[in-house]
């Protein structure tokens, strides 16, 4: 599995996607698999 993860990062895993997000999440925390809302700034003039 090739996957781009944040921040222009690609990853090369072999395996599964269930075994995918466990390595993810034990690569780069519980918080990268949990989805967060975006955030947008209001514009100013």
């Amino acid at each position: 599995m090739l996957v781009f993860e944040g921040d222009s990062h690609v990853e090369w895993f072999e395996g599964n996607f269930q075994d995918y997000e466990t390595d993810k999440m034990r690569r780069l925390g519980t918080d990268t698999i949990i989805p967060h809302r975006l955030k947008y700034k209001k514009f100013t003039r």
